[in-house]
């Protein structure tokens, strides 16, 4: 007899790959030495931009840096197989992409708002935000659930939302920057606000003088 689990549906493998690399906060970063290609792994922390493509805080010091400056294709293994019994039966990807360096304020704003930790270093010279732009993906999810996975099916489609991600940029920001935010946009109304109720207080001192 089947339990409620065997019972209910299991996730498309594209859905499932892109929760696990949502819900990870570190992955393994692969890079290949530029010395003969040999493969590094290196314990990096993660977070994703709005699609789904992961974003990574990193040393120009660290040996995986230097590699990528020679090659900058990568995978990271996104691991969801923590606290199983049989960690063979959970569920893990290895995203295969190309990695850049990005200067965009929102994808810093939404890997230090995962990582709050990372705001120190990030002022440090020697420190630099990494985005991936996927290529593809492999997950294994247990016995007979192996699936290759195109960047189109495991990336969110973004374009139209613009608007969202500006907002989520806001409230990612540390809190200095959304009370300056706030403040501008109230000194940005202000005076017609106070136009407003300068002309509201005329109108209602007319009425009065006006009443029989």
């Amino acid at each position: 007899m089947m339990n409620d689990t065997e019972n209910k549906p299991q996730p498309a493998p594209e859905t499932l790959s892109r929760r696990l690399i949502r819900a990870c906060d570190r992955a393994v970063l692969s890079t290949a030495m530029p010395d003969g290609a040999w493969p590094y792994g290196s314990l990096v922390m993660t977070a994703c931009d709005h699609a789904a493509n992961p974003l990574l805080l990193i040393s120009d010091l660290a040996e995986h840096t230097t590699n990528l400056s020679h090659d900058n294709r990568a995978s990271l293994l996104f691991d969801g197989t923590a606290g199983l019994d049989s960690p063979l039966t959970g569920a893990r990807v290895t995203v295969l992409g190309t990695i850049s360096k990005t200067e965009d304020p929102g994808l810093i704003a939404r890997y230090t708002a995962r990582h709050p930790e990372s705001e120190m270093f990030a002022g440090f010279a020697d420190f630099n935000f990494y985005k991936m732009t996927v290529e593809r993906a492999h997950i294994v999810a247990g016995f007979g659930v192996i699936h290759w996975i195109d960047h189109g099916d495991l990336l969110f489609d973004t374009s139209g939302f613009e608007d969202l991600a500006a907002a989520d940029s806001l409230l990612s920001a540390p809190k200095d920057d959304v009370r300056a935010a706030l403040l501008n946009t109230i000194a940005q109304f202000l005076p017609a606000i106070c136009r407003m109720i300068v002309i509201g207080g005329l109108l209602r001192r007319s009425l009065q003088v006006n009443a029989p």
